[in-house]
């Protein structure tokens, strides 16, 4: 199996570029994207080049919490992807298991009911002179 790197390059303010150089086919930008999301890394931007059998992605990541992320969560999250790549299995993490019905919201649901009405205020009485 062909050479697969993953690495850090740069940070602009909370956003860090990743970068994942890998042979065409190995991993879809949706599989890697199911896994950072599984990691809590929030992708704010992907790019792809091929050539030569190889697909290079550059995505713009950050911490779910909108924070960067710190050299040591680097490190953990380039140890999972890249050993991920190095599986000859890979399989994109499954999204999560919906919380609801699939028809739970099929917008012809009942509408709340309206907070009663305040009440009028009656003019008060005239006074017969």
């Amino acid at each position: 199996m062909a050479h697969s790197s993953v690495r850090f390059t740069e940070t602009r303010g909370v956003v860090a570029e990743l970068i994942v150089d890998a042979p065409s086919g190995q991993v879809s930008l949706e599989g890697l994207c199911a896994l950072l999301f599984a990691l809590r890394v929030q992708v704010v931007r992907a790019a792809e080049s091929h050539g030569a059998g190889r697909v290079v992605r550059r995505l713009a990541v950050c911490d779910f919490t909108g924070g960067p992320l710190r050299t040591r969560r680097r490190g953990e999250i380039t140890e999972i992807l890249a050993s991920a790549l190095a599986s000859a299995g890979f399989e994109p993490v499954k999204p999560p298991v919906r919380a609801f019905p699939k028809d739970a919201f099929r917008g012809d649901e009942v509408a709340a009911p309206r907070p009663p009405a305040p009440p009028i205020a009656t003019p008060p009485s005239r006074r017969a002179a």
